[in-house]
């Protein structure tokens, strides 16, 4: 085997797991908006006490929560370290749209760190990643904005 094959092959390894870290945290805010959706829609801050275990942070319209919110609700294990293969951590922010009382919690998951090789986004591999982690994952090349439909 060449040593470029050998890369190669290491790269969509490490594409893949982020893909699936990406799949793994995405399927646990699914989890915690469902069960914290009557604190998310009326946007109730939380500081990881009682019953509503957070952190939780809400302003204007949008509540952004870190993957230890999402360990203390026992939706990912306590060996989660919020960092994935690419060595970038997470954002999690959970937007109220729609009218009362039919709110819809929208949830955007981003990465702190782009996917970079020089001074090049390594698109090859963020389109893999995205494969692995399925339908609902996507890239913005901005750091302020995401559009999607």
């Amino acid at each position: 085997m060449k040593f470029q094959d050998m890369r190669n092959n290491q790269e969509n390894i490490l594409a893949s797991t982020v893909g699936q870290q990406m799949k793994q945290i995405g399927e646990a805010v699914n989890g915690y908006i469902n069960i914290r959706y009557d604190k998310l829609s009326t946007l109730s801050n939380a500081a990881g006490t009682g019953t509503d275990p957070g952190p939780r942070t809400c302003s204007g319209s949008v509540c952004e929560i870190n993957y230890q919110t999402l360990i203390n609700e026992g939706l990912l294990p306590s060996t989660f370290i919020g960092v994935n293969a690419n060595k970038s951590s997470y954002k999690i922010l959970l937007r109220r749209g729609g009218i009362s009382p039919n709110y819809v919690i929208n949830g955007l998951i981003t990465t702190t760190v782009p996917w970079s090789e020089g001074n090049k986004i390594r698109y090859d591999l963020l389109g893999k990643a995205m494969q692995t982690a399925g339908i609902d994952s996507g890239m913005t090349s901005s750091s302020s904005t995401a559009s999607g439909y």
